[in-house]
């Protein structure tokens, strides 16, 4: 698998053995202290815990990668379900409080140093992060309140809603909890607090949803949105080409949550009975993509 890269990018998500390899050497120092999930009936053989952690890595890159159960699992790696179980709950934990620890928010002048030149050249000199939010489905909540608070009128299904925020060369800064999807994407960013981590003076890159403009003035940030009608009957010319200008850059973005949801298990329907995992999930799928 590791030795056959279009295998390896089919199951892991990683595109070489040496980006894979590189992640392993960052995890493998903490991973060696891993503490494993106790299930209430724990078998002898399970108790042996025999795969390598390397193994149990690309086991969790799997399930993540292609949205595999627990059984397939079991069967593929010739463990059992129950040790399936415990090395997936061990390692989201592990992953999900290790990969938030890694320091993602560029600085100005990182921005300004990786800026891509389409940026420059439409004018977007000081835009430090472009946001969006994308919405993960959701098997349908037992509770009639739960089930009124995650269901999408846009998507026509009970959803999960995440934020997302990536630098102009498209690397994920900002990875926001999930709220539930009925929650409006101006009312998740705020509650984020992703706008105190931009500088006074930059600029955010957003699209018409994100109706944010005075939070953002009140930080003496600029938003660059696409413009409103306003009760016109269309737009004037400088503002179409305006939105073009904006659409054209801010694409980027819409590229990083289309390999955010290349992982499976996010573009499934999330089974209740995964529920508590599923902000733990979504972390790490987001964050996986830089690297």
């Amino acid at each position: 698998l590791v030795k056959d890269e279009k295998k390896l990018r089919y199951y892991t998500g990683f595109t070489s053995s040496e980006r894979l390899e590189a992640f392993w050497s960052f995890l493998e120092p903490d991973a060696k202290r891993l503490q494993f999930w106790q299930m209430k009936e724990t078998s002898s053989e399970d108790r042996k815990f025999t795969l390598p952690l390397n193994t149990q890595l690309v086991l969790v890159l799997m399930r993540l990668r292609l949205g595999l159960d627990g059984l397939d699992l079991a069967y593929r790696f010739g463990v059992s379900k129950t040790t399936v179980s415990r090395i997936w709950a061990t390692w989201l934990d592990f992953l999900d409080n290790r990969l938030c620890q890694v320091p993602t928010w560029m600085p100005p002048e990182l921005c300004d140093k990786y800026r891509p030149k389409p940026f420059s050249d439409k004018g977007y000199n000081t835009v430090d992060g472009i946001l969006d939010c994308t919405e993960i489905f959701i098997e349908t909540p037992s509770s009639f309140r739960v089930q009124s608070e995650t269901y999408s009128t846009y998507k026509k299904h009970n959803t999960a809603k995440g934020l997302v925020v990536c630098s102009p060369n498209g690397f994920v800064t900002f990875v926001s909890d999930l709220a539930p999807g009925r929650v409006s994407d101006k009312a998740l960013t705020n509650s984020s607090g992703v706008l105190e981590k931009f500088a006074p003076g930059r600029s955010l890159m957003a699209d018409r949803g994100f109706t944010i403009e005075e939070e953002c003035k009140q930080r003496s940030l600029h938003l660059n949105i696409p413009p409103f009608l306003e009760g016109r009957p269309q737009l004037s010319e400088e503002d179409e080409n305006e939105t073009r200008r904006i659409a054209s850059v801010r694409i980027h973005v819409e590229r990083v949550i289309r390999r955010i949801k290349t992982y499976k298990i996010l573009s499934q329907v999330f089974p209740n009975s995964m529920s508590g995992q599923l902000n733990k999930v979504w972390h790490i799928c987001a964050l996986l993509t830089n690297f």
